[in-house]
């Protein structure tokens, strides 16, 4: 009995505080949080022999066996029903209610495992699966039909040819045959089609990203296709006997038992690192992190937290690459396109580095440039010089030149037009991104920080008086709000909301109104800020990082050496660069989780491409590492992203 209660309070600390992967094995039931996805950490283990499914929801695992149905409750021990029937699938409804499977009968039992209603079949199911209250089912003879809680058939659906498989995921049911892959949009709770492609392969399990689908065939092969029609985008072969889904992250349980890691790009599958053995399929949880329990906050102490990467994890996420020696000195931050990095020198060069051939050359292009480079999506630079003039810079050394009244001295931001540029005397231009002048504003000073721009509102300055401006991308100003005069600041975008740090001060405006909607002082002054769509991290003058959620409460706080910059990674981690070490952070803790000296000293901000390439400027040389991540989406870096756009978008 005491082994059961400690379970249950276990499992409401592991699936209420943590995205958890539910990993089955033959004799037993792991549990193991994913919420960094790339460092999965056993937090507890018991003993359960032959499960047939699992599904998490709320906070409750429901596991189904040969001839029993069990749920590991918070508030009960283990709770246990016998069938009497060998089952062969089972479905969770919305309510809490579950419906197993047998070969001839269905049961219908209420959240507390109570028996409620029974019926015999006319035909054996194969598969089981549910939309909000209404189980739907996939019988011998392929026909797909949903049943209420009397049973009585509300919908039943057949094809030219036999359907072999179902998914309902989201409002969306996938129905397929051997040659035939269905689409259908639930519309009062009666599914609708959408669209039918040929298939050309032997689909065992469907999962949704974006507007994408994973297929995982009878070979053990993972296929990245478009919803639409189906088109090949990508494909993994591992072997995989079955997988889950969390995030852009796939969990494969391969032929060997191992479980392997795989982040789904828009357009690509990428395999990151390999965990476990003797697994037989996995499940995951995400389930809201806001519920809480007074009785679990007591046991939490006897989860194990991972505080270090193994020396394993190490070499699988982040390995240096090499050194690429620059002729010339530096003095920007970077942007890459494909093997290509781009940086600026004092003297007017841009400097050309491809990662991979190691080859080096500069372009003497302007007079004095001390501003970073933004670049366009058509891969082309954008920069200002000290000589009055706005360069763009294409892959092919062309540039084009275009002539303002003053100095530029800081980066430019892309806008969803072009591009636009803040010169000395306080004039801002909007460019198309052909180079010619759409409008200019005249604003009250010259900026302490780069503007930034929010794809659904407009560009937003900063001056040196304090004031902060919205100007829409038809060169007209939204809103201003006078914050605090600066000398240098930072300003970091959500998509509600501007955060901005000015010294010791932190503001978040509202970007529909330019209201303000909390401000807070603190002892620290503030070099740069990145953010989430729920939390924004600050770095200190003096290494120092700082966690905050967006009412402005400190989370967490994290003293390393001084720092050139940080940015967040979609698996979950902050990478400082420090002037001698990188130090990956847990986003959620702050805690150390791996830390590695430079072979030279930074001087600039990191930058990380999607193609898995970590950039350290080092004055004259560029520090390449390879990681297994991508950028957050988000602001996630200096300037937003691996480009420097300075461009929030929200996809």
């Amino acid at each position: 009995m005491k082994r059961s209660i400690v379970l249950g309070i276990l499992l409401l600390v592991v699936l209420n505080f943590c995205n958890t992967l539910v990993v089955v094995k033959e004799k037993t039931l792991e549990l193991y949080d994913v919420s960094i996805p790339l460092l999965p950490t056993k937090t507890f283990e018991t003993v359960l022999e032959k499960a047939i499914k699992v599904i998490p929801q709320d906070s409750k695992i429901f596991v189904l066996s040969e001839r029993a149905l069990l749920v590991y409750t918070v508030s009960q021990d283990v709770v246990k029903v016998e069938l009497s029937d060998s089952a062969v699938d089972f479905a969770v409804l919305d309510d809490g209610s579950i419906v197993v499977v047998s070969k001839t009968r269905i049961y219908l039992y209420d959240s507390n495992l109570s028996l409620r209603n029974t019926t015999t079949l006319r035909s054996s199911i194969l598969l089981a699966d549910s939309y909000k209250n209404f189980p739907i089912f996939l019988d011998t003879s392929g026909k797909v039909f949903s049943l209420d809680k009397n049973f009585s058939r509300i919908w039943e659906i057949s094809g030219p040819e036999p359907f072999v498989g179902i998914r309902v995921l989201g409002d969306f049911l996938y129905l397929w045959s051997k040659s035939q892959f269905y689409t259908m949009k639930f519309n009062e709770n009666v599914p609708v089609l959408e669209s039918n492609s040929r298939l050309t392969m032997d689909v065992r399990h469907v999962e949704r990203f974006r507007n994408n689908l994973v297929l995982l065939d009878s070979k053990g092969t993972l296929w990245l296709v478009s919803q639409n029609n189906l088109k090949v985008l990508d494909k993994i072969d591992i072997n995989a006997r079955s997988f889950a889904s969390y995030g852009d992250y796939i969990y494969a349980v391969t032929s060997r038992g191992t479980i392997q890691v795989i982040n789904v790009l828009f357009t690509t599958l990428k395999s990151l690192l390999t965990f476990g053995f003797d697994a037989k399929f996995v499940s995951i949880a995400q389930i809201d992190r806001t519920v809480q329990s007074s009785q679990a906050s007591q046991e939490v102490s006897k989860i194990p937290e991972s505080s270090k990467l193994s020396e394993k994890s190490q070499e699988d996420y982040l390995q240096f690459y090499k050194i690429l020696n620059l002729p010339y000195e530096i003095n920007s931050s970077c942007v890459i396109k494909d093997d290509k990095v781009y940086a600026l020198t004092l003297t007017g060069e841009v400097m050309i580095a491809n990662v991979e051939d190691e080859k080096v050359e500069s372009k003497k292009v302007g007079f004095i440039l001390t501003c970073d480079p933004v670049m366009l999506p058509s891969g082309q630079i954008v920069f200002g010089s000290w000589d009055k003039t706005v360069y763009i810079f294409s892959e092919k050394g062309r540039t084009t030149s275009v002539k303002v009244d003053s100095t530029i001295s800081i980066a430019g931001v892309v806008t969803p037009y072009g591009f636009g540029i803040a010169a000395d005397d306080g004039l801002f231009y909007f460019f198309d991104s052909s180079g010619q002048k759409l409008y200019q504003v005249i604003l009250s000073g010259w900026l302490v920080c780069p503007p930034v721009a929010h794809e659904s509102f407009g560009v937003i300055t900063l001056d040196w008086l304090g004031i902060l401006r919205l100007i829409g991308f038809d060169g007209k100003e939204m809103w201003s709000v006078v914050l605090k005069s600066a000398k240098q600041a930072s300003v970091a975008l959500s998509s509600r909301f501007a955060f901005v740090s000015i010294d010791e001060h932190l503001y978040c405006v509202e970007l529909a109104s330019g209201k303000i909607v909390w401000t807070s002082q603190n002892n620290v002054t503030f070099k740069q800020l990145v953010a989430t769509e729920t939390h924004l991290f600050a770095l200190g003058e003096s290494g120092d990082v700082f966690c905050f959620d967006f009412s402005g409460k400190q989370i967490w706080s994290a003293q390393l050496n001084p720092s050139v910059g940080f940015l967040i990674t979609h698996s979950g981690l902050l990478i400082v660069a420090t002037l001698d070490e990188i130090v990956c952070l847990n986003q959620t803790n702050g805690q150390v989780v791996y830390k590695k000296q430079l072979p030279s000293t930074a001087s600039s901000y990191p930058v990380l491409s999607e193609k898995g390439y970590l950039i350290i400027p080092s004055k004259k040389s560029l520090i390449v590492y390879k990681i297994n991540d991508v950028p957050q989406k988000g602001w996630s870096t200096y300037l937003k992203d691996a480009f420097n756009s300075g461009l929030f978008t929200k996809d």
